[in-house]
């Protein structure tokens, strides 16, 4: 339940994580690293690795399942999440246990889209200093977008029939897709950027920082070049810089 956001003169690429479920985040550093996951997690939701690719991420659900948590029954929910994703697997950890190696986006893109697996149904934004690719996935299908120089995604698909397709299935992640067409074409700074990640509304269904049903729990803008990041846990609060010397 994310909204993302790359633009390629700038330099970032950008990520509010929302969740149904609180959970505790952890910014890491290690084999060549640095993202951010969920404490006890296997895999990270983010990252940027020691040659400046990077990589975020969106899931895709089904109405189904959204109207059971939006109406507030979690054991049916977590019955249809179970039947929705039998068998997949799941992107974002493939991609974790190879990212270190990965040296463009084009690279992460392919083999991505190489995978034989059937994937859980997610957006995938890969990206460098110099390129950046959209990949929607779901069981067998991928679709790979070469993306212009500002660009945005939220949780639904373009190509994939699956998922939410009209407003209504979903009305936050059209809504936040309508707010980013609105705002990110006048983005001029960094800080312009991060102020957009905090926005709120009283309707949470226009909220990009996310309070209700969703929750957001954090937004990171990826420093492409500096190969950093600014992370911030609560809305309005002080953004952290995290940045190390990569051993190249």
């Amino acid at each position: 339940m994310c909204t993302v956001i790359y633009i390629k003169a700038l330099g970032v690429l950008c990520k509010n994580r929302d969740k149904e479920n609180p959970e505790e985040e952890t910014v890491v550093h290690e084999n060549g690293v640095l993202g951010v996951k969920s404490v006890g997690s296997g895999y990270l939701s983010l990252g940027i690795n020691r040659h400046g690719v990077a990589f975020v991420s969106t899931a895709v659900n089904c109405p189904e399942w959204m109207r059971a948590v939006e109406s507030g029954d979690r054991s049916m929910a977590k019955a249809i999440l179970v039947e929705e994703l039998d068998g997949l697997v799941r992107p974002t950890l493939f991609v974790s246990e190879r990212f270190e190696s990965m040296k463009c986006a084009e690279d992460l893109a392919g083999l991505i889209a190489a995978e034989p697996s059937n994937w859980m149904p997610y957006n995938i934004v890969a990206a460098d200093s110099h390129r950046a690719f959209h990949l929607e996935l779901y069981k067998d299908r991928r679709i790979v977008h070469s993306l212009p120089d500002r660009y945005f995604v939220t949780n639904h698909f373009f190509g994939i029939p699956y998922g939410p397709v009209l407003r209504d299935d979903y009305p936050s992640s059209f809504n936040r897709y309508d707010a980013c067409a609105d705002e990110v074409p006048l983005m001029k700074t960094r800080e312009d950027v991060q102020a957009f990640l905090y926005r709120s509304d009283r309707d949470e269904d226009r909220s990009v920082w996310r309070k209700g049903v969703y929750d957001t729990v954090s937004a990171t803008v990826i420093d492409l070049g500096e190969k950093a990041m600014v992370y911030s846990g609560e809305r309005n609060g002080p953004w952290k810089r995290f940045h190390q010397n990569f051993n190249l």
